[in-house]
């Protein structure tokens, strides 16, 4: 049973919610999402900063 069939099985059925091998599975999918959105966030921001500095430079 990889990952994403004992996460589905967790969301679909509450009953299962009771061990603690399928809560860690959901915390760790809702870290991992968070961790990626405030990846993304961050290296857009990084981006943004370069090309102020960029344009600042430039005038």
């Amino acid at each position: 049973m990889n990952f994403f069939d004992r996460l589905s099985d967790a969301l679909n059925k509450p009953e299962i919610l009771q061990t603690a091998q399928d809560k860690s599975v959901i915390f760790l999918f809702v870290f991992g999402t968070l961790a990626i959105i405030f990846g993304i966030g961050a290296g857009l921001a990084q981006i943004d900063s370069l090309v102020q500095k960029r344009k600042r430079r430039g005038k």
